[in-house]
């Protein structure tokens, strides 16, 4: 169902619920809680595009809420205005509902209908849903996950597993966290046109972000392993300190091909990723293994910085007979 009706059946539910609501003080206390969730909501369709779902819920710790609250300083102080807002709004409408509507021969069908609208796929209860089923699901083993999903277990590639791969041309992986797909659209198509070249002469592919695969690290993740990152831990700690990963990943296939794994990133230590990244055989190289030679960037290096050691790299690895594969990731405009 479109956000925007979703807001409005939202605003609906709430006005009807305090309505019947007699006691001013009770409703003065669940007008406040109402509008944080409204407010709530407008922020999760701000920063992500969707209303309150998985990626929303494991962003907003206090550990987080901490660190990005100087990037967001005008939103939170939007916000708490907004707050207020439709706190006087709810609470005014409700009152004026309650008097003029004494009898619930209406309040009552309008309270159960939006009850139901948000229910639908894509409303707000729906996806309220299926955070609690992602949070609170129950632990199985890799199998009973498989045969439960319908997928052959017997297919299922473990990473002890011999990986059938033999090493061929050199090969060099870059994603591009800090550019946005529009950019090789109109009206944007000028900025990128070398891109947008290789994207009409080459293999291009229309993607969309994938459900437990977007944010950074798990996006790093998911491409390396097929998984999509869902994780009972918070999504800066889930990979923090692991040493062993049960199924089969990329780096495991070339590792075992013969290749020597590079890794280029800024602030490799950021959210385990440098620990994830080793655990796939790769050598995970950042900002702190070139002291001194490029500028101060918040995330660890600039991206022009980022493809100049990149293109020192591969100079350095050509001169080797060992097959080399290059991975490196853009995120000098991380957020």
């Amino acid at each position: 169902m479109h956000i925007a009706i979703q807001f409005f059946v939202l605003l609906v539910f709430s006005v009807v619920l305090l309505s019947l609501i007699r006691s001013k003080w009770i409703a003065k206390i669940v007008a406040i809680l109402l509008a944080a969730f409204y407010v709530l909501e407008l922020s999760s369709v701000y920063m992500g595009g969707s209303l309150i779902d998985y990626k929303y819920y494991i962003h907003t710790g206090a550990t987080d809420v901490e660190l990005m609250f100087g990037f967001f300083l005008k939103e939170t102080l939007m916000a708490a205005v907004a707050w207020l807002f439709f706190f006087w709004m709810f609470y005014y409408l409700s009152r004026k509902m309650s008097v003029w509507s004494s009898k619930k021969m209406l309040s009552l069908p309008l309270l159960f209908g939006s009850i139901a609208l948000m229910c639908l796929p894509k409303g707000v209860l729906h996806q309220l849903n299926e955070v609690r089923q992602l949070v609170y699901v129950e632990a199985h083993s890799m199998v009973e996950a498989c045969k439960s999903l319908g997928l052959p277990v017997d297919k299922f590639v473990y990473e002890e597993e011999h990986s059938k791969a033999v090493k061929g041309k050199n090969i060099i992986v870059i994603s591009l966290e800090s550019l946005e797909q529009g950019l090789l659209r109109e009206p944007f198509e000028e900025l990128s046109p070398h891109l947008r070249k290789l994207s009409e002469k080459y293999t291009y592919y229309d993607m969309h972000q994938n459900p437990g695969s977007d944010w950074t690290a798990a996006s790093l993740y998911t491409a390396l392993t097929g998984f999509p990152a869902y994780f009972r831990s918070k999504p800066n700690e889930i990979f923090l300190d692991v040493e062993e990963l049960k199924g089969n990943n990329v780096g495991k296939v070339l590792n075992s091909a013969g290749y020597d794994l590079t890794y280029l990133m800024g602030k490799k230590e950021f959210a385990g990723t440098e620990d994830m990244l080793r655990t796939f055989h790769f050598e995970v190289l950042s900002e702190k293994d070139f002291p001194g030679k490029y500028p101060y960037c918040e995330w660890g290096l600039h991206d022009k910085d980022l493809f100049a050691e990149a293109k020192n790299i591969v100079r350095q690895k050509q001169q080797d007979d060992k097959p080399f594969a290059l991975f490196l990731s853009t995120i000098g405009t991380h957020l």
